[in-house]
């Protein structure tokens, strides 16, 4: 028994793939007429196995979510760009709106639940499912922030509120806004995407697969670099990360299948690495997501998992309120990536895209992905001398 608790905490992707095993054995089962499906089921595996000590590295998730964005840019290079063209200024409000919410609960917390500043921007920081705003908080307060005390308070409300966040959005993306309006997921995606339906690969034409490797490997060694590139916008310096294996994909994609003769990946190869991504990103979460929380607990912990659950909730809430009865989403995976993007939260529109079974979501989730890590980084200064 020691010998393969052993084996597990020394191997990290053995660990991930027992994660997609058990959850798609669990994803399918079903409760009543109900089964949670094997993304969430991945997603809980990799948390109960993350509570019982087991843990993975971060950058193994990233390596796995963009290996998922490379292959979802590739199998839509075709026809993605004229989607782009026809995207909704409801994604810009929804994203505004769950900005100010995230701010206005930001105040809530310091002002009326006593947080600390480092208990604030880690909680913010875990909501929006950001890191980034603690790199921009932290370089704000300078000495101040550099403090033992100061660094236990940013990690135990970060992974807490970060844990928290991602579950609910997860499970409201995937199910609970298709109860709310009353739809399918996958039948507004197939119904109005169309444009995603039609096929990047033209059947009449049966190119054969070539140097499948040689695209994979180019793809993301550029979408690794574009990802890596700092870009500075209002004096605030970011990086778009994974994003960038999104849109090599769209670049390879188009190459490639203009220039088949030279190197070409089928669609059953484009369908089989995107569900290889997905898989293991969402189990990788998972593991990551509660190692964090058993690392960081401590004296904060409790109060920290109330209020993050509730205000976790309440913005989801609201979000999909505002979404549905004032700007009047009617295409639900359209609204389903706006909202997972608004949010910062990869792994819901992992999901999305899972259910939907094509790309249709993915240009409202890129807008509102860019402009809420925009709204964070640049308000975060402001918002920290307000505090």
């Amino acid at each position: 028994m020691n010998n393969i608790i052993h084996v597990l905490e020394s191997n990290n992707l053995l660990l991930i793939f027992l994660s997609v095993g058990v959850g798609a054995i669990v994803g399918n089962i079903k409760f009543g007429g109900f089964k949670l499906g094997e993304t969430i089921g991945a997603l809980l595996a990799g948390i109960s196995l993350s509570f019982l000590g087991f843990a993975t590295d971060h950058e193994l998730s990233t390596m796995c979510f963009s290996i998922f964005m490379f292959a979802t840019g590739y199998g839509s290079s075709e026809n993605i760009m004229s989607v782009f063209k026809k995207v909704s200024y409801k994604h810009v409000l929804l994203t505004v709106f769950i900005m100010l919410f995230a701010w206005l609960i930001v105040l809530f917390n310091v002002r009326v639940l006593g947080f600390n500043k480092a208990m604030a921007i880690g909680s913010t920081s875990g909501l929006l499912t950001n890191s980034a705003i603690i790199g921009v908080a932290t370089d704000t307060l300078g000495n101040a922030a550099n403090t033992t005390s100061f660094s236990a308070d940013l990690a135990e409300s970060f992974s807490i509120a970060y844990f928290i966040s991602m579950c609910f959005t997860v499970i409201w993306c995937s199910v609970a806004i298709e109860w709310i309006f009353k739809r399918k997921i996958k039948t507004d995606a197939l119904e109005n995407g169309k444009l995603f339906n039609e096929s990047f690969y033209d059947e009449s034409i049966h190119f054969k697969s070539k140097r499948p490797l040689v695209v994979i490997s180019i793809g993301l060694t550029l979408g690794f670099l574009l990802g890596a590139v700092k870009i500075e916008m209002l004096g605030v310096h970011f990086v778009i990360g994974s994003l960038g294996c999104l849109i090599s994909g769209i670049i390879v994609g188009k190459i490639s299948f203009k220039k088949a003769h030279i190197s070409y990946m089928q669609e059953s190869e484009v369908n089989l690495l995107q569900s290889f991504g997905l898989s293991t990103f969402i189990a990788a979460i998972g593991l990551t997501a509660g190692s964090n929380i058993l690392k960081n607990f401590s004296h904060n912990g409790f109060m920290l998992i109330k209020v993050c659950t509730l205000e976790s909730a309440l913005l989801l809430i609201l979000a999909t309120l505002v979404g549905k009865f004032i700007l009047r989403y009617k295409n639900i995976a359209e609204f389903g990536g706006a909202l997972a993007g608004a949010r910062g939260a990869s792994a819901g529109c992992a999901v999305v895209l899972d259910k939907a079974e094509n790309n249709y979501p993915i240009p409202s989730f890129v807008v509102t992905f860019i402009l809420s890590n925009l709204i964070s980084i640049m308000f975060a200064p402001l918002i920290i001398f307000m505090l």
